[in-house]
């Protein structure tokens, strides 16, 4: 499988721009859309039913009807091949991903706020083996 299209959903604009920015510096020719809360990203996977081959969420973003765990099951229903990095800095978050069974596939990923950006990058590369830039 190949990083070719990426969902990044999170309510904070730095942390979303972060996580582009490094998809960039590793997998250039990738398509990255964002969504900064739930519903959006909830649109663009049940309406615009975009396959993404990798959705990066947070779980938890306030004032949005839907959190990190509703686009997780969406993601999984609209592609079951779609890989899931569930990123929050509330350790409770990681408990609500495993009971809606978030990981069931070996490269699904729960990221701790804050993360190290090596560690996002070694989770990508382990999802996706090939061919990255850096």
């Amino acid at each position: 499988m190949d990083l070719k299209k990426v969902l990044v959903v999170d309510d904070e604009e730095p942390i979303r721009n972060l996580i582009v920015n490094v998809i960039k510096k590793i997998k250039p020719d990738s398509k990255i859309d964002t969504a900064d809360d739930g519903l959006e990203a909830v649109h663009m996977l049940t309406e615009e039913r975009i396959p993404y081959d990798l959705v990066i969420t947070d779980v938890e973003m306030p004032g949005s009807i839907f959190n990190g765990i509703d686009v997780l099951i969406q993601a999984k229903e609209a592609n079951k091949n779609t890989i899931v990095f569930v990123c929050s800095g509330n350790p409770e978050s990681r408990n609500m991903a495993l009971r809606e069974k978030a990981f069931e596939q070996s490269r699904d990923v729960y990221l701790g706020k804050p993360f190290l950006i090596s560690e996002l990058i070694n989770f990508i590369k382990k999802a996706f083996p090939l061919n990255f830039s850096a």
